[in-house]
């Protein structure tokens, strides 16, 4: 068994419907529909969600001589990187390109260690068995520590380097995007995991910083337990006709830019090539006859605002004018940071024209997002706030090291926490392992702590934090409710829920060598600036565009009508299973 990443999504797309019922699919980049059974008459590449090549969330390093930095062993930075130190020896660094662990030879010795635990059961061997399985532990954990890995070699010039991955090399001036690179890690004689990365040299003086991209499954050969497209083969066919692309699930750099390791021009230089290539395969198919549906995702425009929109408001807490009127250019054009999230929408505006001038008459095109966007510039720390308003209670032994993982918690006193991305749960008997609040008193506590969220205020301004607080099972239904929360909190912009959060966390202040809990609201001061999750659903509605007439429902139209719309349109039954009818689009 070899490592596989999972996907949760526990049903079926609306391009499965449509390709059962004879109407050939064409769908790119869609988000979590990997680890899904192939439907024949779909061809799907597989978009958010999809790991790395080494199965991982989107690893990325840096490489630098900066005698600030310390560890050539590797530090790790707040999301998912790495910065190395390495050693300018006469013009020449030397260092390595992690790529995955060798799980096939793990599995190998795993096997070798459960027959000797067999033989030993069964009397034999005495203590040349004991040694032999003290051996294969000691390899055993070796093998689970250290990854594989490609020689990374740079020769230093006077204004370039010369940067060797893998036995290929790329000569490139500071500031210069390297091609693809080509990788390829050997487990066994059999086994593969093929490959490919950028880099970017950031700097020669006053010292080398080199910045090597994640590595990204190459889409002409993926891993057999880990299909990157549906059918297996379709990515390579993708590949064979456009050249090669990236795959992992979420393509662009926001993380090292939000960890400042990276700045926004590089940010944007990754932004536009990962839309340009997107482009590319779009158009590619565009023109095909293998399809009588196409979706094609693009996620520039998210990436773009989550990353930029401290450029765009002038009163984030992070806004520099300085910094906003920074010049650069994307996509031909010289814009003012400033300009980033109006620039890339100008793009898609641009890409949808495109397509509308290859469309037949007959056929119908629309533009859909799933949700608006907004500037984030302040926290709430929601387990702060049950924490005040006496929801949930602390430890006894509280310190610093519970602040984590809902370590803080005295579940004996506790009636509600909150988790992940705004989620609030009671502490449920019956459900959580330690719940006390009984099936009967769940109702009128939810009730309660929707009524005080909707009064929270920022004790800084008094400023009203929550516009609408959902109770999920009031607008949610079917066999998988019970894997949500109970309360969502929809904050009025510019809230959104705090980042210590995302862990189970709570948000504390030291003082006089004392942590304590920290207030409810603070400051965003990370450059991830604009957001859409936990805000309230009125306040970033997505946009939907269509080349023909729609009626519009009074309601507004919604994402649970997308699907049964495109069905409807292909001709194919509407399944029971979807909750609202699709939208009437004049022929």
């Amino acid at each position: 068994t070899y490592p596989h990443t999972g996907n949760v999504n526990q049903v079926e797309s609306f391009w499965d419907y449509a390709a059962r019922a004879g109407v050939p699919c064409v769908v790119l980049d869609a988000a979590q529909s990997f680890d899904a059974p192939t439907t024949s008459g779909a061809k799907v590449l597989h978009g958010l969600g999809l790991p790395d090549a080494r199965n991982e969330l989107g690893q990325w390093s840096i490489y630098t001589t900066d005698p600030a930095q310390f560890s050539r062993e590797g530090k790790s930075t707040t999301t998912a990187g790495t910065v190395y130190r390495v050693d300018d020896e006469g013009g020449v660094i030397r260092a390595k390109v992690l790529g995955p662990k060798n799980f096939a030879l793990e599995q190998e010795l795993l096997a070798e260690k459960e027959a000797l635990v067999g033989a030993q059961e069964a009397g034999g061997g005495g203590a040349e068995l004991l040694t032999k399985r003290s051996e294969l532990d000691q390899r055993l954990a070796q093998v689970k520590k250290e990854n594989l890995w490609a020689e990374l070699l740079i020769h230093l010039e006077s204004d370039k380097a010369r940067v060797a991955l893998g036995g290929q090399e790329q000569t490139l001036a500071p500031g210069q995007w390297s091609g693809f690179y080509e990788l390829t890690f050997e487990l066994n004689w059999l086994v593969k995991v093929h490959a490919i990365t950028r880099v970017k040299l950031i700097q020669l003086q006053p010292h080398f910083e080199l910045l090597v991209n994640v590595l990204d499954i190459d889409p002409r050969n993926p891993p057999y337990w880990q299909p990157i497209s549906s059918p297996h083969g379709f990515a390579a066919e993708l590949a064979s006709e456009c050249g090669l692309y990236e795959t992992y699930g979420w393509p662009t750099l926001t993380m090292p830019f939000k960890d400042q390791k990276i700045d926004a021009e590089t940010l944007l230089e990754d932004v536009e090539f990962t839309e340009r290539w997107r482009e590319t395969l779009t158009q590619q198919r565009l023109v095909k006859d293998d399809w009588r549906c196409l979706m094609s995702v693009f996620s520039t425009t998210d990436r773009v605002q989550h990353m930029t929109y401290q450029y765009y408001d002038s009163t984030h807490p992070l806004y520099d004018a300085a910094a906003a009127a920074r010049q650069m250019t994307f996509f031909g054009e010289r814009i003012q940071l400033a300009q980033a999230i109006p620039a890339i929408y100008c793009q898609m505006d641009r890409i949808i024209g495109d397509v509308l001038a290859k469309l037949r008459p007959e056929d119908t095109l629309m533009v859909i997002s799933d949700h608006g966007f907004q500037s984030f510039r302040r926290q709430v720390h929601v387990n702060n706030w049950l924490l005040e308003n006496g929801y949930l209670a602390l430890r006894a032994d509280f310190e610093k090291k519970h602040r984590d993982g809902l370590a803080f918690v005295d579940w004996s006193k506790t009636r509600a926490y909150a988790l992940g991305l705004g989620f609030i749960y009671l502490n449920l008997e019956g459900r959580e392992p330690a719940g006390i609040v009984s099936r009967d008193d769940a109702r009128p506590l939810m009730e309660e702590i929707r009524a005080k969220l909707l009064e929270a205020r920022d004790p800084a301004d008094n400023t009203r934090i929550c516009k609408e607080v959902y109770i999920l099972r009031d607008i949610h239904d079917g066999q998988h409710i019970g894997l949500e929360a109970d309360l969502l909190p929809g904050f009025f912009p510019p809230y959104r829920v705090g980042w210590s959060l995302a862990t189970g966390g709570l948000s504390t202040v030291d003082a006089d060598g004392v942590t304590k809990p920290g207030p409810i609201c603070s400051d965003n001061d990370s450059n991830w600036s604009g957001d859409h999750v936990s805000m309230a659903l009125s306040e970033v509605r997505g946009v939907f565009f269509s080349n023909k007439k729609v009626t519009i429902p009074p309601e507004g139209v919604r994402a649970l009508q997308i699907a049964p719309t495109a069905l409807a349109l292909l001709g194919v039954p509407v399944p029971a299973e979807m909750d609202l009818p699709p939208l009437e689009i004049a022929r």
